[in-house]
């Protein structure tokens, strides 16, 4: 199985992301390869009784998760030095 789904829901993470990076790359300091990789939690017993281990996780996921999620990295980043601005 794939980690974050089909096609659809890696493509639409793939644009989340971009998106993000767009809007942000002025907060997002230069010089520095930034590589984003999306994850989900599969939980161990299945829920819906269907036999699947899928959800709908990855399209309910919404620009504003991926938004804090990204700026809450580079932040913590930040924060233990690993990250300087750049001038």
């Amino acid at each position: 199985g794939t980690i974050c789904g089909g096609a659809v829901q890696r493509n639409r993470l793939k644009r989340l992301g971009r998106e993000v990076f767009r809007l942000h790359q002025h907060q997002i300091p230069a010089g520095y390869d930034y590589i984003l990789i999306f994850t989900r939690n599969v939980p161990k017993t299945n829920t819906k009784g269907d036999g699947s281990n899928h959800s709908d996780e990855t399209l309910s996921l919404q620009y504003k998760d991926v938004e804090g999620r990204v700026l809450g990295m580079v932040e913590t980043l930040r924060q233990k030095g690993r990250l300087k601005e750049s001038v």
